[in-house]
């Protein structure tokens, strides 16, 4: 079933009637063609020397096949049926005026059945590779093929690698073309256009294959370091390396790094299994000691981690890879620019972190101002829901307000819960009581003022804490004076 490769016995040859010594376009279109016939021919040979031969024999199955040749078949069918067939149309009649930009124009589109072929080369490679190794009679055969007349030495994965060249070959004849067609020439125009167009495809094809190629090896990441959602439709993998890791919060030794356009990943060794720890890039900082040119420290908003390389080479990699991904991905993303910074790098206990702006100002101040007795009491009773007696915290206030009143309180009434309407005193007045106009209770530091009108009525919490009725012609003494 073996026989010749590349076999371009009908090629068809190019007559002009008077040719011209200097007709380089001419030779241009007939390289092009004997170049697409020897394609053609190739493209057979791999379906008839493999895919159709593991059919018969069943060496490995036909999803092992689907992995290593993806869409060949179609490929080769839409060159022999369309692409072929129009260029020899042209060749059989061809003249000095004869035009081959329109076929490019017209049949371009159809490029695209390359981008799934392209996509799934790696794999490709990959599966030929693993099946060498654990089938031997896949192995042998490959060998045979090698050996035949047909394929004349060329190994499977140097036949794989043709699609994959393919559109950049009639990107490289149709400037060539261009470049030996005079502005005048009725094809001028149309071979600009088709060159156009075939550009745009090879590159489609080319970030389609890029695409495919990163989701792949995120998908292969994840599974891998066992981190889920990693895969998102905006991640790109840029770069990973090993290194040795030093951190107060993580083990440390041996670790790896996974570099994202959005997000830095490393494992962190707990025990004997390693946990990824996965933070936003645009809440990294990636800090450098001079004294130590092995060594980087990159400081997020939980961890600090220092990361020591086998050679300084392979630390200015990893820091080139940080420092041009974080600048683009500030310089693309607004929010992320934003978040950055409410952020900057402080020294907390010796330890470097990133913290907010304003968590940075409260911790520079000191210590908080200590809450008032109601706060306490607020937080007691969101936790209490059924209560026998009160709290040391209730004692407290009932003595401060009676402090401030003229009559005794009546301790034998009947408990009841504290009402948290919006007209609760308890409940919107802070720290300190104090008098400022009538008929309000407010919180003021200052010294308790006289009530110059009628008393209002006394709320629930008031009745709760007991606290007597104020005329108008009482006066509440300042706080401090019991």
């Amino acid at each position: 079933f073996f026989s010749s490769m590349g076999d371009a016995g009908h090629v068809l040859n190019l007559k002009v009637e008077n040719p011209r010594p200097d007709d380089k376009r001419t030779k241009t279109v007939q390289e092009l063609y004997n170049s697409e016939v020897i394609y053609v021919n190739n493209l057979e040979d791999m379906v008839k020397g493999f895919i159709n031969e593991f059919k018969k024999n069943g060496i490995v199955s036909q999803n092992v096949v689907s992995e290593i040749f993806s869409n060949l078949e179609t490929i080769l069918k839409f060159h022999v049926d369309y692409f072929l067939n129009e260029l020899e149309k042209q060749i059989v009649t061809w003249s000095d005026t004869s035009q081959i930009g329109n076929i490019f124009s017209a049949l371009a589109p159809c490029f695209k059945l390359y981008t799934q072929y392209c996509s799934n080369y790696d794999k490709a490679i990959a599966v030929v590779q693993q099946q060498r190794k654990v089938n031997p009679e896949f192995a042998g055969f490959l060998q045979e093929a090698q050996a035949s007349e047909r394929f004349k030495g060329a190994y499977i994965t140097s036949l794989l690698i043709l699609p994959i060249q393919r559109i950049p070959r009639y990107e490289m004849f149709l400037k060539e073309l261009v470049h030996r067609t005079l502005q005048t020439h009725p094809d001028y125009d149309a071979l600009t256009k088709a060159l156009d167009i075939v550009t745009k495809k090879a590159e489609e094809v080319n970030e389609a294959c890029i695409n495919a190629e990163n989701i792949q090896k995120i998908t292969e990441i994840s599974r891998t370091i066992g981190l889920e959602n990693l895969l998102t439709p905006t991640r790109k993998f840029i770069y990973e390396c090993e290194f040795e890791l030093q951190s107060a919060a993580h083990s440390s030794g041996n670790s790896k790094c996974f570099l994202f356009n959005d997000s830095f990943v490393f494992l962190s060794k707990k025990g004997r299994h390693k946990t990824p720890v996965s933070t936003p890039l645009c809440l990294c900082w990636v800090q450098t000691d001079e004294e130590e040119p092995h060594s980087l420290t990159v400081i997020t908003t939980s961890y600090c981690i220092s990361m020591t390389f086998s050679s300084p080479e392979a630390k200015n990699a990893l820091q080139t890879k940080l420092d041009e991904t974080l600048r683009a991905l500030l310089d693309s993303n607004t929010k992320d620019k934003a978040l950055r910074a409410e952020y900057s790098v402080v020294n907390e206990g010796g330890q470097k972190i990133a913290k907010r702006l304003d968590e940075r100002e409260t911790s520079l101040g000191g210590k908080s101002k200590k809450k008032g007795l109601l706060d306490k009491w607020k937080r007691e009773v969101k936790k209490t829901t059924r209560r026998k007696k009160r709290s040391q915290t209730e004692e407290k206030i009932i003595e401060h307000l009676s402090s401030m009143g003229t009559e005794p309180i009546n301790t034998r009434r009947k408990l009841s819960m504290p009402h948290s309407g919006s007209a609760d005193i308890i409940q919107s007045a802070p720290q300190y009581l104090d008098i400022q106009q009538p008929g309000n209770l407010t919180l003021k530091n200052t010294r308790a003022r006289t009530r110059a009108a009628g008393s209002p009525g006394l709320s629930r919490s008031q009745s709760f804490f007991r606290m007597p009725t104020i005329t108008q012609s009482d006066s509440l003494p300042a706080r401090g004076n019991k």
